[in-house]
C-alpha cells in the first residue's frame, strides 16, 4: 500500500508492506520518502501493527531531519491520515 501526502508543499510517501517471510523482524514494514528519485533519503522501520512501525518511522525521520535535511512533518497527524483510510 502507498500513500502519498503533502504538507506545506512538501511531499511525503508512506509505504507499508506485510512481512513476506520468517527472517524479517516484525510483521510490518513502513517506508517513508520525500521524494521518489533515486537519491531520496529513505527511512524504514518494522513493527508488530503498522502503527507500531509507523510510529518508529516518524521517530527515526525525526532524529534524522537536520542531519539529511529532511522537512519536519507531524507524524500524529500522518498516523491519523491514515487512519482515517483504514491503513493502519
Amino acid at each position: 500500500m502507498v500513500y502519498d501526502m503533502t504538507s506545506d508543499g512538501h511531499r511525503l510517501t508512506v509505504s507499508i508492506f506485510v512481512r513476506e517471510n520468517p527472517q524479517q523482524p516484525n510483521e510490518w514494514r513502513v517506508e517513508a520518502r520525500a521524494s521518489r528519485s533515486d537519491e531520496a533519503v529513505v527511512v524504514s522501520e518494522w513493527g508488530k501493527t503498522r502503527a507500531d512501525a509507523l510510529a518508529s518511522v516518524g521517530s527515526s525521520w525525526s532524529l534524522r531531519t537536520e542531519v539529511d535535511s529532511l522537512h519536519t512533518f507531524d507524524w500524529n497527524a500522518v498516523a491519523k491520515l491514515l487512519d482515517s483510510v483504514r491503513a493502519i
